[in-house]
């Protein structure tokens, strides 16, 4: 029998292929491989009367066959179209539960990628390009075609509320980042107008905002943008912790607008109604306010020494021992306190300075008097104790327009004092000349130790200085001297003019002027009280004095000639401390004070040089507190209070009214030195 070969196939009356193969092999035919291939080719082993040459792609599944009814999803090529069972649409993706399964029969089946949303639409899968708002989900993202932004809020325009689709940072309820022109939370207002008060921030006015298109426009002048009571138009309230008019000058704590707060960190004001009273202010003599706060209208903003202004270290400390009676004299550019001392102390920046047995005067410009005090000029400077004299009790002390200075740009400083010996006794002239920077001094020695009781100094004509020390009861000593000669015999030498002692005409106290110059006066008032004024030739004092003036009815403890007027004006204070003035028309006295020492008595700055000069005096009286009074004799003085801040018991006072309206003042308490100013 022949070799052959044959293929297994399922045996049945119901499949005429196996018949014909056995045929075949009934005749022991040798038959070849390729033959018997074509020979299944043509068989219809399923009966669905296709062949595998045909097409039937499972000749064993009648269901099976090109141009069957296909069943997606069933696993099974049911029509022979060699696709995954798993893509209806043929878009290359299948639904995600059936990613993995492979179709019966397909090569390669089972590896498509998986997530097609809707697999009978070949334009829906996830890579798809999504065209929004059209209501096809075509990338399978899941998400609301109507939101493009993915921010969970749908186009306003499309049936939602986001008013930007295309920025997942604008939508309902976002945080609102103001002033960057858009309007992420979809409020519909303006960004530039966070408060809503209709004002925007300064420089960011006028500006429209994205994404809004019915915001209001606002404009600026909002200095707070988070609270809608704060804006550039409306009223300030005051105390209310906010700057409601957005205006620095009206400050919410200080409604006066004087730098003082009520209620803040300042000191408090004491009247937030008043912008002239504050702490430290400047009082007013002529009404009842307290402009300075300090619970008073007569108590002046007057300061320490060492706090007086920028001469001195306020951490330091002045004294004095030994303190002699205050001077004050006004030169044309300084006002100028003199002080006299056994040993005083001045608190420099550079450490504290000590002099012994000395006198200084320190000086307030008038140019601009608030700076203080802002100078000091020795007139007297001894370092140590001197070790043969000492400072008599009293001095005297002038400021006048250095000569050559035309009257308004230097200052001439004058002091006349006693200088005292175990056997003499010297009257000596010290001085300053600010125009030449140049110091002065000459003495006169006279025999015997008795000190001065009074002195007075001068510049009279000619530009010589005079000066008088009287003795009570003794002797009266007479002296001057050039401030510039030819010859170098002049104060800047030490060289005097004139001297001349007169016997026996001394008296408790004397002052000088040189109204009538070459005749000098002499006020004096001798241990008896009565009153007069005497002249002396200015070149030929040894002469004697002459009696010009008798001031009747006045019993004198003290005198002054006052100084700077254009009269002669002479003052006297009585034994009960009654203050009186003379000058060419009579005799007045002043009411309601009185004075217990020594007065002083200027000009004042706005009246130096007209006919008719007002004055200024100053005094202390017994019950230890200070006063001044402005006025002249025919219109009549008016009296003011003058108290120390510091509380304390007055022991001597001066003042003097500037040609600005400003009062300056001087004042002894408990020991120190205090400068204070105020308005008249």
């Amino acid at each position: 029998m022949s070799r052959h070969l044959a293929r297994s196939a399922p045996w049945g009356s119901s499949n005429p292929g196996v018949v014909v193969l056995a045929v075949l092999a009934s005749g022991c035919t040798w038959i070849s491989q390729a033959k018997f291939d074509e020979a299944l080719q043509k068989l219809d082993n399923d009966g669905d009367k296709i062949t595998v040459s045909d097409g039937d792609c499972d000749d064993t599944d009648p269901k099976i066959y090109p141009g069957a009814t296909e069943v997606w999803y069933d696993g099974i090529d049911s029509d022979c179209g060699k696709d995954d069972d798993f893509d209806a649409d043929k878009d290359g993706w299948v639904p995600s539960e059936h990613e993995g399964a492979a179709t019966q029969g397909v090569s390669g089946s089972g590896g498509l990628r998986a997530g097609d949303c809707d697999d009978a639409n070949p334009d829906i899968n996830p890579t798809a390009f999504d065209d929004w708002y059209d209501g096809v989900d075509a990338d399978c993202a899941g998400n609301d075609d109507n939101d493009a932004d993915g921010d969970g809020f749908a186009s306003a325009e499309h049936g939602g509320d986001d008013c930007f689709d295309a920025d997942g940072n604008v939508y309902p309820g976002a945080t609102d980042v103001w002033l960057d022109g858009v309007d992420s939370d979809c409020a519909g207002n303006s960004d530039y107008d966070e408060d809503g008060d209709g004002y925007a921030p300064t420089g960011l006015g006028n500006r429209a905002t994205e994404h809004a298109p019915d915001a209001p426009v606002v404009p600026e002048g909002d200095c707070d943008d988070t609270d809608p009571e704060v804006n550039a138009f409306l009223d300030e309230v005051y105390y209310d912790g906010k700057d409601n008019d957005c205006d620095p000058a009206t400050a919410d704590l200080d409604q006066d607008g004087d730098g003082f707060e009520l209620g803040g960190t300042t000191e408090d004001d004491c009247d937030d109604l008043d912008p002239t009273a504050f702490p430290g202010g400047d009082e007013v003599v002529s009404d009842a306010v307290d402009h300075d706060c300090d619970g008073g209208t007569s108590t002046f903003a007057d300061l320490s020494l060492a706090e007086s202004g920028p001469l001195f270290d306020t951490a330091g400390l002045a004294d004095f021992d030994g303190l002699r009676d205050i001077q004050i004299a006004a030169g044309p550019t300084h006002l100028w306190l003199a002080l006299g001392a056994d040993h005083l102390t001045l608190p420099l920046f550079s450490g504290d300075e000590e002099a012994e047995h000395s006198i200084v005067a320190l000086g307030v410009p008038l140019e601009d008097s608030t700076r203080g005090i802002v100078r000091r000029q020795y007139l007297l400077f001894h370092p140590s104790e001197p070790t043969r004299y000492s400072l008599d009790d009293t001095f005297a002390f002038s400021a006048v327009a250095a000569p050559g200075s035309g009257g308004t740009t230097a200052d001439l400083l004058l002091t006349a004092h006693g200088l005292q010996t175990t056997a003499e006794r010297l009257l000596r002239i010290s001085g300053y000349n600010d125009r030449t920077d140049q110091t002065l001094g000459a003495s006169f020695e006279v025999s015997g130790a008795t000190p001065y009781s009074g002195v007075g100094v001068i510049l009279g004509l000619g530009d010589r200085v005079h000066a008088v020390g009287c003795i009570e009861g003794g002797d009266l000593d007479i002296m001057s001297g050039l401030l510039d000669s030819p010859s170098d015999a002049d104060l800047t030498t030490g060289a005097t003019d004139t001297t001349a002692t007169l016997s026996g005409a001394g008296a408790a106290r004397c002052a000088l002027d040189a109204f009538d110059d070459p005749d000098i006066s002499i006020a004096l008032v001798p241990s008896s009280g009565s009153a007069t004024r005497m002249v002396y030739d200015r070149d030929d004092p040894g002469a004697g004095l002459a009696l010009d003036q008798t001031y009747t009815g006045i019993t004198a403890d003290e005198v002054d000639l006052a100084e700077g007027g254009t009269q002669r004006a002479v003052v006297h204070v009585d034994s009960s401390g009654s203050v009186h003035v003379t000058n060419g028309s009579g005799t007045v006295q002043l009411s309601g004070v009185t004075a217990d020492g020594p007065v002083h008595a200027l000009a004042t700055g706005d009246s130096r040089g007209t006919s008719s000069p007002d004055y200024i005096l100053s005094g202390v009286q017994a019950t230890g507190t200070a006063w001044f009074a402005v006025g002249n004799n025919s219109t009549g003085y008016t009296a003011y209070d003058l108290a120390p801040a510091d509380g304390g018991v007055v022991t001597d006072a001066a003042a003097w009214l500037d040609a600005d309206g400003r009062l300056h003042t001087f004042i002894v308490s408990d020991g120190g030195v205090r400068y204070g100013s105020a308005v008249y």
